[in-house]
């Protein structure tokens, strides 16, 4: 409507403006003198074309507009009952707000499919996850309900595991569905990014002895505010994912201070891994090596859940290829945690 009341108006101007240039060359010593009924006549027959012509214009420019809106409409509708794939195609070129809306539609549709597809990915994703232990639990229940096998100490070690891991799986998408609406409960306490890192290295000794894996240690002093235990959570996924994709490499282990942040890194010298690969691998369910990683019990939540933490401490990750070749993973955390973004909600 905006339009075809400009292109009126400036029809009806134009016009108007032509007319009494006109007027004037031919008339120039009475410009001034009082208009005549043939003036009147003249200017209503100029005005009359005009309006014609905006009319025209008018008609062809709503005829547009109604027949993008049309087509947004039944977009729309499409979006509602579930057809996210659905797009507007029209883009005249001509009309700037129209094109802009249907530009922003079609990217908000794009944004609700990959959604949709995300979720159902995860979905599929987490029902893997959840069928494999509880396969193993009930296969060796029944077996030990049936005499088939012998309730061993190793047994019941075997089936305390499987419910460690569905333990872990739970605990990881309740930190991630919580991170999502910012709603991941931090409790903050005064403590040492070095120490923190010591002790999580510490815990994972008897794995990478078991993975070949020497590990080197320059570990600064970061004094910060931090919840403790999940940083700590954090910095075991990382030496956990090293463990997974990297055994019999070596591992350096840093801690430092650059500028208000307090860094950990965990450099490995394995195989490194793609472009696409570093870019998603923080992504949930994201396997760089899907046959291996579910071989070797990993849920491809580990790294997801590392973001999440880093994230509501206002802080950041990354993944990176170092000198050797292998892999450089980087938790970087402001040394005060208030400083942090508001995506997390802080207890006492």
């Amino acid at each position: 409507m905006f339009l075809v009341v400009t292109a009126t108006m400036a029809v009806l101007t134009l016009g108007s403006c032509v007319y009494m240039y006109i007027f004037y060359l031919m008339h120039p010593d009475t410009a001034f003198e009082p208009i005549t009924l043939a003036d009147f006549l003249t200017l209503g027959a100029v005005l009359t074309v005009s309006l014609m012509i905006a009319a025209i214009i008018g008609g062809r420019l709503s005829q547009r507009i109604v027949y993008a809106l049309v087509l947004i409409r039944d977009a729309a509708k499409a979006i509602a009952m579930g057809n996210f794939s659905t797009r507007v195609p029209v883009r005249s070129g001509r009309l700037g707000e129209v094109d802009d809306v249907i530009d922003h539609f079609n990217r908000m549709a794009e944004l609700l499919e990959n959604a949709e597809n995300e979720l159902r990915y995860q979905n599929n994703a987490i029902a893997h996850e959840l069928r494999t232990p509880l396969t193993v639990l009930r296969g060796r229940l029944q077996g030990m309900r049936d005499g088939l096998f012998k309730p061993t100490t190793e047994l019941y070690d075997g089936l305390i595991g499987q419910i460690d891991h569905l333990t872990g799986i739970v605990e990881d998408l309740r930190i991630l569905a919580l991170s999502n609406v910012g709603r991941l409960e931090l409790r903050p306490e005064p403590g040492d990014m070095g120490d923190e890192a010591e002790t999580a290295v510490a815990t994972m000794l008897g794995e990478f002895d078991k993975a070949g894996m020497p590990v080197s240690l320059n570990l600064d002093r970061v004094p910060m505010t931090l919840d403790r235990l999940k940083v700590r959570q954090a910095l075991l996924a990382i030496l956990h994912n090293a463990t997974r994709y990297a055994p019999g490499s070596r591992l350096s282990i840093v801690t430092k201070t650059r500028g208000s942040q307090a860094i950990f890194q965990c450099q490995d010298s394995g195989p490194g891994m793609s472009d696409i690969d570093i870019e998603h691998a923080f992504d949930r369910f994201w396997r760089a090596d899907d046959s291996r990683s579910r071989a070797s019990g990993g849920s491809g939540l580990g790294l997801s859940v590392v973001r999440a933490i880093a994230e509501a401490h206002g802080g950041s990750t990354s993944a990176r290829r170092n000198e050797s070749g292998g892999m450089t993973f980087e938790i970087a955390l402001p040394t005060d945690c208030g400083s942090r973004g508001a995506q997390s909600v802080l207890s006492p």
